[in-house]
C-alpha cells in the first residue's frame, strides 16, 4: 500500500535510517551526472502528466459507474435482490478507492512526497487496504451467492437470506479491515536530504515482516479469491450443463422452455464470470509481483533499479488495480440485460420528473 522499503544488504534498521536519503541522493546524481538532465526532467514531468490525465478519466468513470449502479438498485425495487446487495457493496467499496484512495496515490505521484501529515499517513494504509480488500471479497461473495442461486441450495425464506448476505456483507469489511490493520503499525513519515517527507512501511525495522505480510497479502487478497471464483466458475457451467443434458430427451413443451432458459443462463452467467474474474486477474497480478519482486528479489539490486521502480513501477501497478474498480461497474452494466434495462428505466424517471415539473 506505501512505498516499499529497499535493503541493499546493510541490516534493516540501517537501511531504514538512510533509505530517503540515499534515493534522493540518487536522483539528484541522475541529474547532475547526466549530458542532458532537462530531458530526464522532462521525462519524468511528462509521466507525472500522463499520471493526472489518466487518473483523471478513472476518478471520472470510476465515480460516474459506481454510483449509477448505486442508484440502479436502491431506485429500483425491483433489482434490490441479494446478488445485487454484493454488487452495491462493492460499488461502495470502489467509490470509497476513488474518493480516498486514489487522491492520496496521485498527490504522492505529483509532489513525489508525502504531504498529508503523520497521522494521516499511518491511517491511509488502513483505509486503502479495508477498501480494495472489501472490493475483492465482495466479487467472491457475488459469485458464492450465484453458484448457490444454480444449485438451488435453501437456507430458509427470503428475509432470512438477506440477513445471512448482510451479515457476511459486514464480515467483509471486519476481515479486510484486520487484515489492514498492521499497516496502521508499520508506517511512519522518514525525512529525505531533501527535506521532503516519506510515508513508508518501517515494519518495526525487520524485513521479514514485511516479507511475510506481503505473501500473506497475496494469499488471502488475489490467490485464494482468485482459485475460489475459477472453481466456482467450474462448478456453475457444469451445473447447468448437466441439467441441459438431463432434459434433452423430453418432448414436453414446458421442459423445452426450460432447457431453453437454461441455456441462456448459462451463456449469460459464463460472459458475466469470465468478465469479472478475468478483470481481477488482469488487474491485480502486475500489483502482487511488483510488491513480491520489491521484498524479495530486489534487495540486492542498485539504485538505479529502486529509482525506476519506485517512480515508473508502481504508478503503473496502481493504475491497473484502480482500472479494475473502474471497469467492475461498466463490465455489469454492458453484460447484463438487467441492469441495462434498469439504467433505461432510471433515465426515464428522470426525464419524467424533468417533465412534471417543467
Amino acid at each position: 500500500m506505501c512505498c516499499t522499503l529497499i535493503n541493499t544488504g546493510k541490516e534493516y534498521k540501517d537501511q531504514l535510517k538512510h533509505f530517503c536519503e540515499n534515493i534522493t541522493t540518487f536522483r539528484d546524481q541522475i541529474c547532475l551526472n547526466s549530458k542532458d538532465s532537462y530531458a530526464i526532467t522532462f521525462e519524468i514531468s511528462i509521466f507525472k502528466l500522463i499520471n493526472l490525465l489518466f487518473y483523471i478519466i478513472l476518478f471520472t468513470v470510476g465515480i460516474f459507474g459506481n454510483l449509477l449502479i448505486l442508484v440502479c438498485i436502491f431506485s429500483l425495487k425491483h433489482m434490490r435482490t441479494i446478488s445485487n446487495m454484493f454488487l452495491a457493496n462493492l460499488a461502495i467499496s470502489d467509490l470509497f478507492i476513488f474518493l480516498i484512495c486514489q487522491p492520496l496515490s496521485l498527490t504522492t505521484i505529483i509532489y513525489s512526497s508525502w504531504v498529508f501529515g503523520e497521522k494521516f499517513c499511518k491511517l491511509q494504509g488502513l483505509l486503502q487496504g479495508t477498501n480494495l480488500g472489501v472490493s475483492i471479497l465482495s466479487l467472491l461473495g457475488l459469485n458464492i451467492e450465484r453458484y448457490v442461486a444454480v444449485r438451488k441450495m435453501r437456507f430458509g425464506n427470503q428475509l432470512y437470506r438477506r440477513k445471512l448476505c448482510i451479515m457476511y456483507i459486514i464480515g467483509i469489511w471486519c476481515i479486510a479491515g484486520s487484515i489492514s490493520l498492521p499497516l496502521a503499525f508499520s508506517t511512519e513519515l522518514k525525512k529525505g536530504i531533501d527535506k521532503k517527507q516519506y510515508c513508508l512501511e518501517t515494519w518495526w525495522g525487520t524485513i521479514f515482516w514485511k516479507q511475510f505480510y506481503t505473501i500473506m497479502l497475496f494469499l488471502v487478497l488475489y490467490a485464494f479469491p482468485l482459485l475460489s471464483m475459477i472453481i466456482l466458475y467450474y462448478l456453475i457451467l457444469t451445473k447447468v450443463k448437466n441439467s441441459m443434458k438431463q432434459q434433452t430427451f423430453t418432448t414436453n413443451h414446458s421442459t423445452r422452455n426450460y432447457v431453453t432458459r437454461l441455456r441462456t443462463q448459462r451463456t449469460r452467467i459464463s460472459k458475466v464470470s469470465t468478465a469479472l474474474v478475468c478483470l481481477f486477474t488482469i488487474c491485480w497480478l502486475p500489483y502482487h509481483i511488483v510488491n513480491i519482486y520489491a521484498d524479495f528479489q530486489i534487495l540486492n539490486e542498485n539504485q538505479t533499479k529502486v529509482y525506476y521502480l519506485i517512480n515508473y513501477g508502481y504508478p503503473i501497478v496502481q493504475w491497473l488495480v484502480y482500472s479494475n474498480s473502474a471497469i467492475n461497474p461498466l463490465s455489469t452494466i454492458f453484460i447484463s440485460q438487467k441492469f441495462r434495462f434498469a439504467v433505461f428505466q432510471v433515465k426515464q424517471r428522470r426525464f419524467n420528473s424533468r417533465s412534471t415539473f417543467q
